[in-house]
């Protein structure tokens, strides 16, 4: 299946339906989705994009040094469910949590939130950052793999469905806000496309 909303169009004589947080969870324990990877986004049900090489070696980067940086101090969490809301629980490429935080199924928050992009790069940049804000996820990377972007986005302070400050970085030191955690972005964008 395509990536996207799952299921394509509704039969005009169906009502399109929405589940709430436990019924996500029991629909999953049950195998409903099966091998499907699917999130749910502000009350929808998405396909998750496939991962190319380039995604999947930045993320291996990127879990790697967050790990070596971080220690025990904090969870490290590769493409595990973040609670966000009843009708929202995505599923980031990488969320660096408190291990405090109240977890009723999953964490109900992150202090830094990355997802890495090729093919998702306009639903990281758009409905996922709204849902990231909204939720008060203090800083919010997007870090763009395609060969002819190679940039990590920065967004922090989180107001309403936005964040008010912004950091575009091609190259240099990027510093998390929230947590002990920094890397070289040349190294990223090396490990990325070798």
């Amino acid at each position: 299946m395509a990536a996207g909303t799952l299921g394509g169009m509704v039969p005009p004589h169906l009502t399109p339906w929405s589940p709430d947080l436990e019924t996500y969870h029991r629909m999953a324990e049950l195998g409903v989705f099966g091998d499907e990877r699917v999130e749910l986004l502000d009350g929808v049900l998405h396909a998750m994009s496939p991962k190319g090489r380039e995604h999947e070696q930045a993320l291996s980067f990127l879990t790697r040094r967050a790990v070596m940086a971080l220690g025990e101090d904090y969870e490290v969490r590769i493409q595990l469910a973040l609670s966000l809301a009843e009708r929202s629980v995505p599923e980031p490429d990488l969320a660096i949590a408190s291990w405090e935080i109240e977890r009723p199924y999953h964490p109900v928050t992150a202090n830094l939130v990355c997802e890495v992009a090729a093919s998702s790069l306009k639903t990281d940049r758009t409905t996922k950052l709204a849902i990231y804000a909204r939720y008060a996820i203090p800083e919010y990377w997007v870090v763009d793999v395609n060969l002819d972007g190679l940039s990590l986005e920065q967004h922090t302070e989180p107001v309403g469905e936005t964040y008010a400050r912004t950091r575009l970085l091609r190259s240099g030191t990027v510093e998390a806000t929230q947590v002990p955690f920094a890397l070289e972005l040349d190294d990223l964008w090396a490990a990325a496309t070798r």
